[in-house]
């Protein structure tokens, strides 16, 4: 995120664009692309999505058991989704 300002000025974001933003930075931190998450079983995959005359998504496994900071992002970033309505802007 790159944010240069050359004079005062009052920027406003949304209660959503906050939660995005947190979420975004979250995942860079950890080094999770988009569509990462941790499964049910306790792996940590990231959906693909492969297209040509069709489109289909499969998953990939990027580590066999999820660390306990994956564990934790995944906590934290169910809990950024749950409150995307929770306050209306």
């Amino acid at each position: 995120m790159k944010i240069k300002c050359t004079q005062h000025i009052e920027a406003e974001i949304t209660w959503n664009e906050q939660l995005e933003i947190a979420e975004k930075t979250l995942r860079n931190i950890l080094n999770w692309p988009d569509h990462t998450y941790v499964s049910q079983d306790g792996r940590l995959v990231t959906d693909v999505v492969y297209s040509t005359s069709h489109a289909w998504t499969d998953k990939v496994e990027l580590r066999k058991e999820a660390t306990d900071d994956d564990k934790a992002l995944q906590r934290i970033i169910n809990l950024i989704r749950a409150n995307r309505y929770k306050y209306k802007d």
